[in-house]
């Protein structure tokens, strides 16, 4: 009977070590995969990171473009002359933005409420996130500033004499975006009437 009763607890106590040595076993298994699922998902927020900042530098160019050749020094008359040159520009602006609209889904799956190991890449993700919502935000005010740049053109040009065709605006159909829900709108800046004194500034009625 003693025997009998040592048996059972021997085999029990197997059972016990056997039990813990598949759930230790089972942890090591699991930590290495999620530290390999880690690893590779940090490798794809690199890789994805860095097209993106190509195509932002892209679109920071054209932008510097836009305030360097159509919103510097506006006049009437820069605005009747280079209407053309603007409008251009200002596609171009979009097509950029729209790029960046393509890769952000990638990037935004792997950065949003995400924390990563490594801070280098935590980094690359939060400049993501926030480079991302001031892009699009300045974007969005810069259109602003011009058409009413174009609307105060268009009143003056009614006022005249002038038999010159009023100006389009540019279409935009999207609103401030707040990205990261901190309501910040980062690039986002209120249009204020300041071409009032534009009106005598080398425009002559044709």
């Amino acid at each position: 009977m003693k025997k009998r009763k040592r048996r059972i607890v021997l085999i029990l106590a197997f059972a016990f070590i056997v039990l813990v040595l598949f759930i230790v076993i089972y942890v090591i298994i699991s930590y290495t995969g999620d530290q390999s699922k880690t690893k590779k998902k940090m490798e794809e927020v690199e890789s994805l990171y860095e097209v993106y900042q190509q195509d932002l530098k892209s679109l920071e160019q054209v932008q510097e473009s836009i305030y360097d050749t159509v919103l510097k020094e506006v006049t009437y008359q820069s605005l009747k002359e280079g209407d053309e040159t603007a409008k251009s520009l200002f596609q171009d602006y979009l097509t950029k933005l729209d790029q960046l609209k393509k890769d952000a889904p990638s990037l935004e799956d792997k950065c949003m409420n995400v924390l990563y190991p490594e801070v280098e890449v935590n980094n690359k993700c939060e400049d993501f996130i926030l480079s991302y919502e001031e892009a699009t935000n300045t974007y969005i005010t810069d259109v602003k500033r011009y058409n009413k740049y174009i609307e105060e053109y268009n009143k003056w040009l009614q006022s005249t004499s002038s038999s010159d065709p009023l100006l389009e605006k540019i279409t935009l159909e999207m609103e401030y975006l707040d990205y990261n829900g901190d309501r910040e709108y980062l690039g986002k800046e209120e249009i204020i009437d300041d071409v009032g004194e534009l009106e005598n500034e080398g425009t002559n009625e044709s």
